[in-house]
């Protein structure tokens, strides 16, 4: 079986990749699994697209946590990855208050003539 990730290979959007396989029967029923540490990563809408992008800016510049930009069924939305283990609460916590702070900076400055 081979797998390859279309993003890093073909220069196509996010969550376009594809698989090969000499047993389909065998990989869709591995696809076929769930687990709770499966759900890792979360999509945010904070506004309009200008908006979207300029929150992710501000968030990445912060340092708090690394997160990116993704189109969605044509939406501009925030793409949050929580997949490490040692991930907790805490963590959680400061990466909405990072975001938080960067939507209300962002829209602050929208409005400032």
């Amino acid at each position: 079986m081979g797998s390859n990730n279309g993003h890093k290979r073909l220069n196509v959007p996010y969550d376009a990749g594809y698989a090969l396989c000499a047993h389909p029967d065998v990989h869709a029923t591995v696809l076929a699994y769930t687990a709770s540490y499966l759900s890792g990563q979360v999509l945010v809408r904070v506004g309009d697209g200008e908006v979207t992008d300029r929150v992710e800016q501000r968030v990445q510049q912060d340092g708090t946590y690394w997160l990116g930009a993704a189109t969605w069924r044509g939406e501009r939305l925030l793409r949050i990855s929580i997949s490490n283990w040692s991930t907790g609460e805490a963590d959680v916590d400061a990466t909405v208050d990072a975001i938080a702070r960067a939507r209300a900076a962002v829209l602050a400055e929208a409005l400032t003539p």
